[in-house]
């Protein structure tokens, strides 16, 4: 039976954490902006993370109220339409 490669054996969750703190962090730098583009991109076919995006800025704005609830669904419903009509 093959074996996993030392750099992969007991990998797990926490080693995942780069990419939360990533986004975290440009949605925190960009805001709105942000958030229109990764949806735009996913919507286009690029394999980026727009639905795990809105979570984020979701989760931000829900305890920093630095962004708006309100912006963040208007900004989703705009990266969402132009990257659905991108993307047809």
């Amino acid at each position: 039976m093959a074996r996993a490669p030392a750099r992969l054996k007991g990998a797990g969750i926490a080693q995942w954490g780069g990419m939360g703190h990533l986004l975290k962090h440009l949605i925190e730098q960009y805001g709105y902006a942000i958030v229109i583009g990764l949806v735009f991109a996913e919507g286009v076919g690029l394999p980026l993370p727009g639905e795990t995006a809105l979570i984020t800025a979701a989760a931000i704005s829900a305890q920093s109220h630095r962004l708006s609830i309100i912006g963040i669904i208007l900004a989703s419903i705009v990266g969402a339409t132009a990257g659905g009509c991108g993307g047809y």
